[in-house]
Formats: structure tokens, sequence, C-alpha cells
């Protein structure tokens, strides 16, 4: 490398450097800002749209406990009608053993 390639080096970085303190400064002195002041309305718009999602919340909080409640009654009422069932069999194999299906010997492992 050359003494003059070194000083071109150094001259582009001085450029680039006065060029970004020229963008800085420029920056610095056309900032804007924008401010927005919804006031009290704002909070009232937030709070009531709290307010609806907390309502629907436990309104279907509620929905569902009645549903899963209704759907545990039905599976309850099945059980119990399986095992009146299973009763009225082993009544009647007590009563005619010979209708008692016979095992097989092939079980399955």
């Amino acid at each position: 490398m050359e003494k003059g390639d070194a000083d071109r080096i150094i001259e582009a970085f001085q450029g680039l450097r006065d060029s970004l303190e020229a963008l800085h400064s420029l920056d610095r002195s056309q900032r804007q800002e924008i401010h927005i002041n919804a006031g009290g309305i704002g909070v009232w718009v937030a709070t009531t749209c709290c307010l609806i999602m907390l309502a629907c919340f436990f309104l279907g909080s509620v929905w569902v406990s009645r549903e899963l409640n209704h759907f545990d009654s039905e599976n309850q009422a099945r059980k119990s009608e399986n095992e009146k069932a299973q009763s009225y069999i082993s009544a009647i194999y007590v009563l005619a053993p010979s209708l008692r299906p016979k095992e097989s010997t092939n079980k399955k492992e």
C-alpha cells in the first residue's frame, strides 16, 4: 500500500464523517413530534371494552359449565341403564344357567 492510497482512504473517511455529522445535525433541527391526547374518552372506551370482554367470559363460563353438567347427567343416566341391563342379564343367568353363552377355548393373546 502506498502513501497516496492511505491519504485517499483518510480523505474518504473524513468526507464520510462530515456527511454523517451533517445528517445528524439536520435530524436534530427538524424533529417532529405528534401528541395525541384522547383525554377521558380513550380511557372510557378501553374500560368499556374490558368490561364487555369480562362479561362475555363469565357468560361463556356459565354456559360451558351448564353444558358439561348436562353431558355428565346424560352420561350417568346411560351408565345407570347399562348397570340395570347387566343386573337383569345376571339374574336370568342365575335362574337359567343353560342360557349363558359358552366360553371359547381359543383365546387370543
